[in-house]
């Protein structure tokens, strides 16, 4: 027998997905003339934005955005975890900060590395344990937590170049 046309099974509706944008304007303490770089979420719905003039700015839901972070170049590359965020500049360096306490913003550098060349963006693995940092140079740099700290929380507290050295393994390519 022939098939009817029509019968069969259900067709697909189609839905419209709608989006809401909400506009977050620049706090007046990134400075003047300042332009966004980069950005990362965090834990809590915290939303970290990188500014062309070195500063984080901290947007929490319902809340004033708060800024912190002063870089000596523009924010080239955010990531975030449960305890700590990841600050790349263009000026080379890649900085481990703690998150902020509610209603303040990232500590000043607990340690940092050189990436050889101006950082442009960063991006974890998936579990958490390396970080790429791509760089202005076209290259790439991978960052490992050695054994130890891999498991482990990261420190808290600012610690001496030597014992970061000995907690990071980096090395070139993703």
């Amino acid at each position: 027998p022939r098939a009817r046309r029509g019968v069969g099974p259900p067709r697909r509706r189609h839905t419209e997905l709608s989006l809401l944008a909400a506009e977050a304007g620049m706090p007046a303490e990134a400075g003047a003339g300042a332009a966004w770089t980069a950005h990362a979420w965090g834990p809590a719905g915290l939303l970290f934005a990188g500014t062309d003039t070195g500063r984080v700015v901290v947007h929490r839901p319902g809340a004033a955005p708060s800024v912190g972070v002063l870089l000596l170049g523009a924010v080239g590359g955010l990531a975030a975890d449960a305890t700590h965020l990841v600050v790349g500049g263009r000026d080379g360096r890649i900085s481990w900060h703690t998150l902020p306490a509610a209603g303040g913003t990232p500590s000043p550098a607990l340690f940092a590395l050189d990436a050889g060349a101006p950082v442009a963006s960063l991006a974890y693995a998936p579990g958490f344990d390396q970080l790429v940092a791509g760089l202005a140079s076209g290259g790439f740099q991978r960052v490992e937590y050695v054994a130890g700290w891999a498991a482990g929380p990261l420190p808290q507290e600012p610690v001496p170049d030597e014992q970061a050295a000995a907690m990071l393994v980096v090395s070139a390519g993703p």
